[in-house]
C-alpha cells in the first residue's frame, strides 16, 4: 500500500509541472504583439544605453592616460 501512495505522490508532481509549462505558454500566446514591442524597444533601448557607456568609458580612459 504504501508503493502505491508513493507513486501517485509522484504522479501529481508531475502532472503539476507539466499544467505549469501548459499555463506558461498560453499566457505568452496570449501577450499583445503592442507588449511585445514594447518589451523589445525597451529591451534595444537598454542595450544600445550600455554599449555606448562601455564606449564613451573606453574613450575617456584612452585619452586620460595619453
Amino acid at each position: 500500500m504504501l508503493v502505491q501512495k508513493k507513486q501517485l505522490r509522484q504522479n501529481k508532481k508531475v502532472a503539476q509541472k507539466k499544467n505549469l509549462k501548459n499555463l506558461n505558454i498560453k499566457t505568452v500566446a496570449r501577450t499583445s504583439p503592442v507588449k511585445n514591442v514594447r518589451m523589445v524597444t525597451t529591451a534595444t533601448a537598454i542595450v544600445n544605453t550600455a554599449l555606448v557607456d562601455v564606449v564613451l568609458l573606453h574613450l575617456l580612459l584612452v585619452y586620460k592616460y595619453q
